[in-house]
């Protein structure tokens, strides 16, 4: 993201059409502040009501531990691709690597993590601490 941020804005550099020139600049913002969500990526907090979901501090999303239904480790899917944790039933919380699918009962979401086991022990524990039996 960060090339293609440079190479906009040197394109902006060689225009001399300032509608083409502002275009270029533009794009390039837009390539950087994808870069900087990236690389602040999203962060993933397991308490005993559920799971917080959140980037650059803002928390994107909260699953109620009571409405988690099951989970499992997988791998992205086509359509968790291109979700971005936007819309629809499948919602993707991850930029890239492998992660834990969470069926719950609004839908099913994808966190992801290079290392799922991370997510799965987390996931258990925040379970156990939930559901003292």
């Amino acid at each position: 993201m960060g090339m293609g941020a440079g190479t906009f804005y040197y394109l902006g550099t060689l225009l001399d059409n300032p509608v083409q020139k502002y275009a270029a600049y533009l794009a390039s913002l837009l390539f950087v502040g994808v870069a900087i969500l990236a690389l602040a990526g999203y962060r993933y907090r397991f308490t005993r009501s559920g799971i917080e979901i959140s980037t650059l501090g803002f928390v994107v999303r909260s699953i109620p531990l009571e409405r988690i239904t099951h989970y499992e480790e997988s791998t992205r899917a086509f359509t968790d691709a291109y979700s971005l944790g936007i819309s629809g039933q499948r919602r993707a919380y991850v930029w890239a690597g492998r992660g834990l699918r969470i069926h719950t009962l609004d839908g099913e979401f994808f966190i992801g993590h290079m290392k799922p086991a991370i997510l799965l022990r987390d996931l258990e524990l925040m379970k156990q601490a939930g559901h003292p039996d």
